[in-house]
């Protein structure tokens, strides 16, 4: 008799905290996501930034100073679209986060059944 209430129980609690592991593992899964697009964007901004205060530090004579300008314009068009791509696929991980998210609720909500 006492394994079959320690039977039920488990089973019982198995039920209640399905719908919250499977929430957990979504949302770590994005997490994981998030932080890596965060970490290759900073990570990209950063060795940009760096390449131009090189660039501004070789700046001798007039002509490094057009040269200079010219890789400023290049990196700026760099920056426009890269921030154009980061954008779209911050935009495309929220979608799926919601997508997944909501297949969970629809999947342990109780009163669909």
């Amino acid at each position: 008799m006492n394994t079959e209430l320690f039977t039920q129980w488990t089973q019982q609690l198995t039920a209640l905290s399905a719908p919250y592991q499977a929430y957990q593992q979504t949302l770590i899964s994005s997490t994981e996501r998030l932080l890596k697009l965060q970490q290759d964007t900073a990570n990209y901004y950063g060795t940009l930034a760096v390449e131009q205060l090189h660039n501004v530090s070789a700046i001798k004579h007039w002509d490094d100073l057009a040269t200079f300008g010219e890789q400023s314009a290049a990196a700026g068009n760099a920056v426009l679209n890269r921030f154009e791509a980061d954008c779209g696929q911050f935009t495309e991980l929220a979608q799926e986060c919601h997508t997944a998210w909501q297949a969970l609720v629809e999947q342990h909500n109780p009163l669909a059944k």
